[in-house]
């Protein structure tokens, strides 16, 4: 019932009604009701106080064999599924850090090693950021730890993925170890 009301809702602001009022989003139920008589038979099927709208047409063997099927594609939603979403997910980022070309210039200044210079694709930096805290909301400052781990295996990959083409800061300094 609050899908249906959220997707009047939406559709009442598409068509421009900016003000809803309160006694619309109430009186939902019953409008419907008064609307479509008969036809409509809304039910507490999970006793939660959330409504299913139930056409009277839909028989209940419909209505379970819909469950059943919908239940056995949920079921079916296997491994191998997940793995291609996740290895488009790695040619996206691929694609983003081969598409960012930012080069350092050699020698570097200190600037050019400071943590603020480093610049990875905004793709890579939400998909790490999301992979160490398990957050979607991405946030416009990181917690520290958060960005210094994001900055070094960002930096890491970035180097991986264009086969050392690209130099971020991190390896510079380590260069510059092995060059001491």
């Amino acid at each position: 019932m609050v899908g249906l009301r959220e997707k009047l809702m939406s559709y009442m602001r598409s068509m421009g009604a900016f003000e809803i009022l309160e006694s619309t989003k109430k009186h939902f139920r019953r409008k419907l009701e008064k609307e479509f008589g008969d036809l409509l038979q809304f039910e507490d099927l999970l006793d939660n106080n959330k409504l299913f709208v139930l056409p009277k047409n839909v028989s209940k063997d419909q209505l379970a064999r819909g469950m059943v099927k919908l239940s056995q594609q949920i079921d079916n939603r296997n491994t191998p599924s997940k793995i291609k979403e996740i290895q488009q997910a790695g040619l996206y980022i691929r694609d983003a850090v081969l598409s960012n070309n930012t080069e350092v210039p050699w020698p570097p200044k200190p600037s050019d090693l400071c943590e603020s210079a480093i610049n990875l694709p905004a793709e890579l930096d939400a998909f790490l950021y999301t992979l160490l805290t398990g957050n979607t909301e991405i946030p416009t400052e990181y917690p520290h730890r958060v960005r210094r781990l994001v900055n070094f295996f960002g930096q890491d990959i970035v180097y991986g993925v264009t086969g050392g083409r690209q130099t971020l800061p991190s390896k510079y300094c380590y260069h510059m170890r092995l060059s001491l």
